[in-house]
Protein backbone atom coordinates (compact mmCIF):
# COMPACT_ATOMS: atom_id res chain seq x y z
CA UNK A 1 0.00 0.00 0.00
CA UNK A 2 1.04 3.36 -1.07
CA UNK A 3 1.86 6.57 1.93
CA UNK A 4 -1.27 8.58 1.98
CA UNK A 5 -0.21 12.38 1.94
CA UNK A 6 -3.00 14.87 1.67
CA UNK A 7 -2.91 18.58 -0.76
CA UNK A 8 -5.02 20.51 -2.08
CA UNK A 9 -7.52 19.65 -4.82
CA UNK A 10 -6.72 20.37 -8.46
CA UNK A 11 -9.54 19.90 -11.46
CA UNK A 12 -8.15 16.64 -12.56
CA UNK A 13 -9.37 15.27 -8.90
CA UNK A 14 -12.89 15.92 -8.73
CA UNK A 15 -14.38 13.06 -10.90
CA UNK A 16 -12.44 10.93 -8.16
CA UNK A 17 -13.83 13.12 -5.18
CA UNK A 18 -17.44 12.90 -7.22
CA UNK A 19 -17.32 9.22 -7.30
CA UNK A 20 -16.47 9.04 -3.62
CA UNK A 21 -19.48 11.62 -2.77
CA UNK A 22 -22.11 9.26 -4.86
CA UNK A 23 -20.81 6.61 -3.24
CA UNK A 24 -21.46 7.88 0.12
CA UNK A 25 -24.71 9.63 -0.29
CA UNK A 26 -25.91 10.17 -4.17
CA UNK A 27 -26.56 13.97 -4.16
CA UNK A 28 -26.28 14.93 -7.49
CA UNK A 29 -26.48 18.89 -6.82
CA UNK A 30 -23.21 18.44 -4.54
CA UNK A 31 -21.35 18.58 -7.54
CA UNK A 32 -21.44 21.52 -8.84
CA UNK A 33 -20.83 22.54 -5.27
CA UNK A 34 -17.58 20.79 -5.06
CA UNK A 35 -16.40 22.05 -8.49
CA UNK A 36 -17.06 25.61 -7.35
CA UNK A 37 -14.68 24.88 -4.10
CA UNK A 38 -12.45 23.27 -5.59
CA UNK A 39 -11.72 26.46 -8.31
CA UNK A 40 -12.01 28.75 -5.07
CA UNK A 41 -8.82 26.15 -3.50
CA UNK A 42 -11.19 24.77 -0.74
CA UNK A 43 -10.98 21.34 -1.02
CA UNK A 44 -8.45 18.87 -0.27
CA UNK A 45 -7.40 15.50 -1.33
CA UNK A 46 -6.31 12.34 0.79
CA UNK A 47 -4.00 10.36 -1.38
CA UNK A 48 -2.90 6.70 -1.69
CA UNK A 49 -0.31 7.21 -4.62
CA UNK A 50 -2.51 8.69 -7.53
CA UNK A 51 -5.86 7.70 -6.12
CA UNK A 52 -8.19 9.51 -4.47
CA UNK A 53 -9.33 8.21 -0.75
CA UNK A 54 -10.78 10.66 0.78
CA UNK A 55 -11.92 14.52 0.60
CA UNK A 56 -12.31 17.72 2.72
CA UNK A 57 -14.09 20.88 1.82
CA UNK A 58 -13.95 24.24 3.95
CA UNK A 59 -15.52 27.06 2.87
CA UNK A 60 -16.27 30.17 5.27
CA UNK A 61 -19.92 29.67 5.43
CA UNK A 62 -20.12 29.69 9.60
CA UNK A 63 -20.56 33.34 10.75
CA UNK A 64 -17.97 34.03 8.72
CA UNK A 65 -15.47 31.82 10.14
CA UNK A 66 -14.24 28.45 8.48
CA UNK A 67 -16.03 25.40 8.75
CA UNK A 68 -15.57 22.05 7.43
CA UNK A 69 -18.55 21.61 5.12
CA UNK A 70 -17.86 17.95 4.21
CA UNK A 71 -15.48 14.90 4.89
CA UNK A 72 -15.48 12.07 3.07
CA UNK A 73 -13.25 8.51 2.91
CA UNK A 74 -13.98 5.66 0.87
CA UNK A 75 -14.87 2.72 3.20
CA UNK A 76 -11.64 0.67 2.39
CA UNK A 77 -9.58 3.40 4.07
CA UNK A 78 -11.98 3.94 6.94
CA UNK A 79 -9.11 2.19 8.98
CA UNK A 80 -5.95 4.25 7.79
CA UNK A 81 -6.82 7.48 9.92
CA UNK A 82 -7.35 9.10 6.91
CA UNK A 83 -10.20 10.93 8.11
CA UNK A 84 -8.20 12.54 10.89
CA UNK A 85 -5.27 13.61 8.24
CA UNK A 86 -7.39 15.65 6.26
CA UNK A 87 -8.95 17.58 9.57
CA UNK A 88 -5.29 17.71 10.87
CA UNK A 89 -4.28 19.25 7.61
CA UNK A 90 -7.35 21.75 7.70
CA UNK A 91 -5.91 22.86 11.13
CA UNK A 92 -2.71 23.23 10.25
CA UNK A 93 -3.70 25.44 6.86
CA UNK A 94 -6.60 27.23 8.21
CA UNK A 95 -6.67 31.18 7.58
CA UNK A 96 -8.55 32.02 10.80
CA UNK A 97 -8.27 31.42 15.00
CA UNK A 98 -11.00 28.84 14.95
CA UNK A 99 -12.71 25.89 12.66
CA UNK A 100 -15.48 24.88 13.11
CA UNK A 101 -17.45 21.70 12.02
CA UNK A 102 -20.32 19.45 12.71
CA UNK A 103 -21.06 15.63 12.76
CA UNK A 104 -24.57 13.54 13.51
CA UNK A 105 -25.17 12.84 17.14
CA UNK A 106 -25.55 9.22 15.81
CA UNK A 107 -21.83 9.13 14.91
CA UNK A 108 -19.86 8.09 17.71
CA UNK A 109 -17.22 7.79 15.35
CA UNK A 110 -16.73 11.25 13.37
CA UNK A 111 -17.34 13.04 17.26
CA UNK A 112 -14.58 10.42 19.05
CA UNK A 113 -12.18 11.71 16.05
CA UNK A 114 -13.19 15.21 16.09
CA UNK A 115 -12.72 15.66 19.99
CA UNK A 116 -9.63 13.58 19.57
CA UNK A 117 -8.07 16.10 17.40
CA UNK A 118 -9.21 19.09 19.94
CA UNK A 119 -12.16 19.78 18.94
CA UNK A 120 -14.85 21.15 21.39
CA UNK A 121 -18.79 20.65 21.35
CA UNK A 122 -20.29 24.59 20.47
CA UNK A 123 -23.31 23.71 20.04
CA UNK A 124 -26.45 21.11 18.77
CA UNK A 125 -28.92 21.89 15.82
CA UNK A 126 -31.89 20.10 15.90
CA UNK A 127 -34.10 18.23 13.06
CA UNK A 128 -32.20 18.71 10.69
CA UNK A 129 -33.18 16.32 7.99
CA UNK A 130 -36.41 14.49 7.05
CA UNK A 131 -35.47 11.62 9.77
CA UNK A 132 -35.53 14.64 12.76
CA UNK A 133 -31.57 14.32 13.39
CA UNK A 134 -29.56 16.49 15.32
CA UNK A 135 -26.44 17.51 14.22
CA UNK A 136 -23.42 18.68 17.02
CA UNK A 137 -21.32 21.66 15.79
CA UNK A 138 -17.70 21.37 17.33
CA UNK A 139 -14.97 24.34 17.20
CA UNK A 140 -11.47 24.23 17.57
CA UNK A 141 -9.89 26.97 18.74
CA UNK A 142 -6.28 27.59 17.15
CA UNK A 143 -4.92 30.64 19.09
Amino acid sequence: MAQIHVERAAMDDVEAIWAIVERAVGHADMRMKIMENVDKRNVYVAKSGFTVVGFAMRENNFFDFPYISGLYVTPEYEDHAVGAMLVDYMIKTNPADRLFTSAPASDEITKYMFEKLGFQRSGMVYHVNDKNESEIIFVKLLT
